[in-house]
């Protein structure tokens, strides 16, 4: 059995999905008894959900892949401008054409934890909300499908009054 999340797994709304054996969805089924009613999505979600299930059986085009790249590789550069970061391009870890830009932190250099930096960015103006897999570890990764590319300098321009904050 895999359960999927809707928003993370194929850009969809919030939702989710559950695909396997019949037992095992039954047993998970049972939950609307109980906790799992609360989680219940409306009419509105399914359909995006179901939108988002169509459009991603479209591949992206060349075009697509290579604006993403383009895009994580200008942030890629603006993140190694400052000091303490170290970023480059990496692709999905499941092998899909989404490329990311991945950003180790030098805690020593930067003044403060990957964590630390993640919750200021969180609490500032925009937010700004990443990937937080392996934060724990000092990296931080960038997944920019939902940004504009006008975006990429608000980021960056949020990380550096995050890091005058000290």
């Amino acid at each position: 059995m895999v359960i999927y999340s809707g928003s993370k797994a194929i850009e969809g709304p919030t939702s989710g999905f559950i695909t396997g054996k019949q037992e095992w969805i039954q047993a998970c089924h049972l939950q609307y008894q109980g906790v799992g009613r609360a989680m219940k999505i409306g009419k509105e979600n399914i359909m995006g959900l179901l939108t988002a299930l169509a459009d991603y059986r479209e591949e992206r085009t060349a075009e697509e892949i290579e604006t993403m790249k383009a895009w994580a590789g200008q942030l890629a550069a603006e993140l190694n401008a400052l000091p303490g970061f170290a970023a480059s391009v990496v692709q999905d870890e499941a092998g899909r054409a989404i490329f990311r830009t991945k950003v180790k932190i030098d805690s020593g250099v930067v003044g403060m934890t990957a964590a630390e930096l993640v919750s200021r960015m969180k609490e500032a103006d925009p937010a700004v909300y990443i990937r937080e897999h392996y934060v724990n570890t000092g990296v931080l990764t960038f997944d920019l499908r939902s940004v504009q590319e006008a975006d990429l300098l608000k980021i960056t321009a949020v990380i550096s009054g995050c890091l005058e904050r000290k």
